[in-house]
């Protein structure tokens, strides 16, 4: 029998402006999904009781963007998405912002939503894309 794949979770945020521009961040070269553009989010948790919350760290631009924005809305349904050597189930949030372009922390930027399909983005990314129909 296959070994079953051990399950990690996080939060996803799906920030938007209102003349149609979404935050991304690009990850760094090394490391998981590395050089590719994602949405901001917090780190994958091993889904143990005492994290099943998904915390965002504090410090660091995903909590810059909560405390500026707030969590926004919990869409109707988990992302889940299998690597190699784990499953990830990753909740999105929605934050509608007003005005264009509001300022984003360092190592954030805006991009044009119709400019999404030109990006480098990792296929579990475009699996949040298709989730919250953009």
């Amino acid at each position: 029998p296959k070994k079953t794949r051990p399950e990690r979770h996080g939060v996803v945020l799906v920030v938007l402006d209102s003349h149609g521009h979404v935050a991304l961040e690009r990850r760094g070269d090394k490391g998981m999904l590395g050089g590719l553009d994602v949405f901001p989010g917090s780190a994958w948790a091993d889904g143990s009781p005492s994290v099943r919350d998904y915390p965002i760290l504090p410090d660091t631009p995903v909590a810059e963007l909560v405390e500026a924005f707030g969590y926004g809305h919990i869409s109707n349904r988990e992302v889940e998405h299998v690597f190699t050597h784990f499953k990830v189930f990753l909740r999105v949030h929605i934050i509608l912002t007003s005005g264009d372009k509001p300022s984003l922390p360092q190592g954030l930027r805006w991009v044009r939503v119709e400019d999404l399909t030109t990006l480098a983005l990792p296929t579990v990314m475009t699996k949040v894309i298709k989730q919250v129909s953009l």
